[in-house]
C-alpha cells in the first residue's frame, strides 16, 4: 500500500477493535455485484459501518484534499474499494441512558468529541446484527446485558435488553440466530451457560447450566468447579433442532432438541495442540458448512491449523416433521 493509500485510512477507532462482522442484506445480489456493507465494533463501544465494493477506476487523490477524520477517506486495494460510512456510539451513556441511539454526525465533529462521548473503559465485548432486520443489532455489554440497539437514529422496539437467569448477570461470549427458526437466537456467556431468546422476548425461554453442559465431557473432573466459558456456537445450517457449541476447553457439544432438551447429545474433545506453535491452548473457532457439492462438514481451526470433517448423517440431514416438532417446541417454551 502506498504513502497516499495508507494517510487515507480513517482514523475512527481509537481502542481494541473487539469484533467485525457481515451487515445482513434483503437485497439479492446481482451478477457481478461483490459490494457489501460490514461492520466493526471496539470495546468502547463505539461502531464503525464500512461499504465494500469493487470500482472499475481507481479514483485520483489529491493529498491537500484528504482529512483523516472525514467520512469521505478510502481504503484503495488495487480495484476494490472499502469506504467508511457511518458510526454509532453504544457505550457508557447509551447503556445508561433510555435515550435511543442515533448516528454520529462525524462531519461536525472531531475525534476529540467523539471519543469524549464515549466510555474511558471498556464496556463492550461483541455484537450481532438481527437477520430479518439489518438495522437493528444486540450489544454485548461487559455488565451482562444484551443491548438491542438501531442505526440511523431508530428508536428501538422493546424489549430494550435482554437479561439473564444468573445473579449477577454473566457476560455474553457469543451470539447466533437461527436461520430456520426466524427470531430466535443463543447466547453463550463466560460461565458456560447457553441460553435460547426470542427477539421479543427479554428473559431466556432456555437456560442450560454449565453443569448440563459439561456433563458429558469425559476426562474433565474439574468443570463443575470450574467450568470453562462458551467460545462459539452455531446453529445447523440443515437441521431447525440441531446447535453446536464450543467452549474454551475444546469440547465441542452437539444439542439435538429432538433427542434431547436438558442437554448436549454428543461431546467431544478435540485435538487443540498446534504443530507449527506448539502451544495447547490457541485460540478457537469453528464453522459448519454445507454446499451442494459436498457434505456437510465442520470446519474447526486451532491457531494456524484448520481441521475439516464430515457430520454425522444424523446431525446433518432434517429429521422427518423437524420443523413441525420445532414449531411445536417453540409454542412450548414461551
Amino acid at each position: 500500500m502506498s504513502r497516499l493509500q495508507q494517510n487515507a485510512l480513517p482514523k475512527v477507532h481509537s481502542s481494541l477493535i473487539v469484533d467485525v462482522v457481515p451487515v445482513p442484506s434483503n437485497i439479492p445480489a446481482t451478477r457481478g455485484d461483490v459490494s457489501f456493507q460490514f461492520a466493526s465494533i471496539d470495546d468502547r463501544g463505539l461502531i464503525c459501518f464500512w461499504l465494500f465494493g469493487e470500482s472499475a477506476d481507481q479514483p485520483s487523490f489529491d493529498s491537500d484534499s484528504i482529512t483523516p477524520e472525514g467520512p469521505s477517506s478510502i481504503l484503495v486495494c488495487s480495484r476494490v474499494l472499502s469506504v467508511w460510512s457511518s458510526d454509532v456510539n453504544t457505550s457508557y451513556q447509551a447503556i445508561n441512558s433510555p435515550i435511543p441511539v442515533g448516528t454520529l454526525d462525524l462531519e461536525k465533529m472531531n475525534m476529540d468529541e467523539v471519543l469524549k462521548s464515549s466510555r474511558s473503559g471498556p464496556s463492550v465485548s461483541g455484537f450481532c446484527f438481527y437477520p430479518f432486520e439489518p438495522s437493528h443489532f444486540l450489544v454485548q455489554a461487559l455488565d451482562g446485558r444484551l443491548l438491542h440497539q438501531s442505526r440511523f437514529g431508530l428508536n428501538p422496539s422493546p424489549p430494550r435488553s435482554f437479561g439473564s437467569t444468573n445473579r449477577p448477570p454473566a457476560v455474553t461470549t457469543c451470539l447466533d440466530f437461527s436461520a430456520l427458526n426466524s427470531g430466535f437466537f443463543l447466547a453463550g456467556s463466560a460461565d458456560g451457560s447457553v441460553r435460547l431468546f426470542k427477539h421479543t422476548i427479554n428473559t431466556p425461554l432456555m437456560h442450560w447450566s454449565s453443569t448440563s453442559v459439561q456433563r458429558h465431557s469425559r476426562g474433565q473432573p474439574d468443570l463443575f468447579l470450574n467450568p470453562p466459558s462458551i467460545v462459539q456456537l452455531q446453529w445447523s445450517p440443515k437441521r431447525p433442532a440441531v446447535f453446536f457449541v464450543l467452549d474454551s476447553s475444546a469440547n465441542l457439544h452437539v444439542f439435538d432438541l429432538m433427542v434431547n432438551g436438558a442437554g448436549p447429545t454428543v461431546s467431544e474433545k478435540l485435538q487443540v495442540e498446534d504443530p507449527a506453535t506448539n502451544t495447547d491452548q490457541p485460540k478457537l473457532s469453528f464453522v459448519v458448512g454445507n454446499y451442494p457439492s459436498c457434505p456437510s462438514f465442520l470446519a474447526v481451526a486451532t491457531g494456524d491449523c484448520t481441521r475439516y470433517s464430515t457430520i454425522a448423517g444424523a446431525y446433518a440431514s432434517p429429521a422427518a416433521e423437524e420443523a413441525a416438532f420445532m414449531r411445536s417446541y417453540l409454542d412450548t417454551v414461551f
